[in-house]
């Protein structure tokens, strides 16, 4: 900044001051809006500036300039401060998604995941309430990530997205909810979702499917077939045997489970992302 801004910006702030103090809110908005647009990268004036249009009765307003504090604050490292600013925005527009979205990151590295978790809840909350429900789902499913063990609400995450047409999301979420699944050892839960995955995208989870259905019938001699063609040996070979005697024991069956599923889930998180990209 030349001497002569900074001259002017001490002017503006003394006549802004002044202004103030005379109840002239107004006038004071005025001034405090060259300062922001001289001096942009100070969070005090967008914080004063708010603050005016607070008074005012301008919320949306109010709200981007808290917004544009906070974002400052993160800049230099000073999250706490952030944090207090993005919630005064989102005080005034609890549906901006770009507002609970940076609330939410800076919460969660802090370490802060309730905390994170809270606020993306509320979104979610504000914008069903608003009838923005693709938007809700596209918040529900960043919860998902946060709350990833949470695999009744994620099934019904999942479930939703496919009924609101958001298949590539579907996709991924049924898949990372059938390795939740197979993680925690709750093989019950597993065929209602790997069912709607196939239906969703039968060609990548057909060889899966079918060795699941091997596995789940002891069919030895169609299982011994399937390792030999896997790992391109005969099926009379010695590894296969051993392959197949470690299927048979009851922790390698669920850890080989996990290792079909996570496949599933790398082959569709894959796909979506192509499908993103086109």
């Amino acid at each position: 900044m030349t001497k002569q801004d900074s001259e002017l910006r001490s002017k503006l702030v003394a006549l802004a001051l002044e202004s103030s103090r005379k109840g002239d809110l107004r006038r004071a908005l005025k001034h405090y809006t060259r300062l922001c647009g001289l001096d942009a990268d100070n969070p005090a004036h967008w914080i004063k500036l708010g603050e005016l249009q607070e008074r005012l009765g301008s919320p949306a307003e109010a709200a981007d300039a808290y917004f544009r504090a906070a974002a400052l604050f993160v800049a230099d490292s000073f999250d706490h401060k952030a944090i207090a600013s993005y919630k005064r925005a989102l005080g005034f527009q609890p549906a901006r998604t770009d507002i609970s979205s940076a609330l939410a990151e800076v919460h969660q590295r802090l370490g802060q995941l309730p905390e994170a978790i809270d606020v993306l809840r509320g979104s979610r909350a504000s914008l069903q309430g608003e009838g923005r429900l693709r938007e809700a789902l596209e918040v529900r499913l960043r919860l998902s990530q946060l709350e990833p063990t949470d695999t009744v609400a994620r099934f019904e995450l999942a479930r939703d997205l496919d009924e609101a047409g958001l298949f590539h999301e579907a996709i991924s979420e049924y898949a990372d909810v059938i390795v939740e699944f197979a993680r925690t050892g709750e093989p019950d839960r597993i065929p209602s979702a790997f069912d709607r995955l196939h239906e969703l995208r039968p060609a990548e989870t057909n060889a899966a499917r079918e060795l699941t259905v091997l596995l789940e019938h002891s069919d030895l001699e169609s299982v011994r077939a399937r390792i030999a063609e896997a790992v391109g040996k005969d099926p009379d070979d010695e590894a296969v045997d051993q392959a197949l005697e470690s299927l048979l024991s009851a922790r390698a069956w669920r850890e080989t489970l996990g290792r079909v599923y996570r496949e599933v889930s790398r082959i569709h998180r894959e796909w979506c992302d192509r499908g993103r990209a086109a």
